[in-house]
């Protein structure tokens, strides 16, 4: 996997060149989200583990892998973001973006790798990206999932539906942190218009 270089300028207009980042399992990596940087300056980036053309390479689909720099990618540390109990499920099209309380939020397509079906989206949060709460349910059927986080604590989720009867797209505020009392779970809310 690549990830982008430094650049050497306030303008962007040199870089360096781009660094090599370490694959931590066999395996070859969908990552289709952008680098996360926050705002300290750590860099994180997650991906899905693949097959290879390699048949005789056994490859943990059951994941999402979260990639970590504290150096702007000099050294990476790596951590599941994402874990699929479902048996013959895997990860696709993930994303990790920090939100404005300054926790990381994790999503994902889930799906089933023998007949491609569909799971509800997940997600899961963490403190410092490399120990991650449970992976829990968006309670959203949908795809080629996209994050953007928003000034007041929620999280933009958007995502396809195309094997629903209808093809379906959708975008909405789906995050917010509830905190009744200790110990409360985090719960997503799905508060997104629906279009066709």
């Amino acid at each position: 996997m690549g990830a982008p270089g430094k650049t050497i300028d306030r303008f962007g207009r040199s870089w360096q060149p781009p660094c090599v980042v370490p694959m931590p399992v066999p395996g070859a990596a969908e990552a289709p989200a952008p680098l996360c940087v926050t705002r300290d300056e750590r860099w994180f980036g997650c991906y899905s583990p693949y097959h290879t053309f390699d048949p005789e390479l056994s490859v943990d689909r059951s994941r999402v892998i979260v990639l970590a720099s504290d150096d702007q990618g000099q050294t990476w540390k790596n951590s599941d973001m994402l874990r699929f109990p479902q048996p013959r499920s895997g990860g696709a099209e993930a994303w990790v973006i920090q939100l404005s309380n300054g926790r990381l939020l994790g999503a994902g397509w889930h799906l089933h790798l023998d007949d491609q079906q569909d799971y509800p989206n997940r997600y899961a949060l963490s403190d410092d990206g490399l120990h991650w709460g449970p992976t829990r349910c968006t309670g959203i059927i949908g795809q080629s999932v996209g994050l953007a986080a928003l000034p007041n604590g929620y999280a933009l989720m958007a995502f396809n539906q195309p094997n629903a009867d209808r093809r379906l797209a959708g975008a909405g505020p789906v995050y917010r942190r509830r905190l009744r009392s200790a110990g409360e779970p985090d719960r997503l809310e799905s508060r997104g218009r629906h279009t066709r």
